[in-house]
């Protein structure tokens, strides 16, 4: 298998994560072995992998003590019990959206033409009778 540069871009990943089956690594480390700006663009992706991988523990940061209950006591503040927060009221308006949301389906379909003359003549007398009653 031989690979240009452009396909070791989407290779090239997995490769320095060693998530690479043998046929494609064999295939990107001889493209690597020839090709002096994708091997420098490998190495920018080591040292990268290798920074981030070192310093993981103080790039990951926790929550400040006492958020949670801070983030709760605001919600019961605004009369909002965070227990609560898929309770009825929050359901019927999720209802209200979906609702609103079919009857724009149905309002933009009504705007559509209609191809078949049969369907065409079926709405025309719809029509007629929702004006004569």
């Amino acid at each position: 298998m031989i690979l240009n540069c452009r396909q070791i871009e989407s290779y090239l990943p997995p490769f320095l994560d060693g998530a690479t089956n043998a046929d494609i690594a064999r295939a990107v480390h001889a493209h690597l072995s020839e090709c002096g700006s994708c091997a420098a663009e490998a190495d920018r992706g080591r040292v990268a992998r290798d920074l981030l991988r070192t310093r993981a523990a103080q790039l990951r940061q926790t929550a400040p003590l006492g958020l949670r209950t801070r983030i709760e006591a605001h919600l019961r503040q605004e009369g909002a019990d965070p227990r609560h927060l898929l309770a009825w009221p929050h359901r019927l308006s999720a209802l209200a959206a979906a609702a609103a949301l079919v009857l724009v389906a149905v309002g933009a379909l009504e705007l559509v033409p209609m191809r078949s003359t049969v369907l065409y003549a079926a709405q025309v007398a719809l029509d007629h009778v929702r004006c004569l009653y």
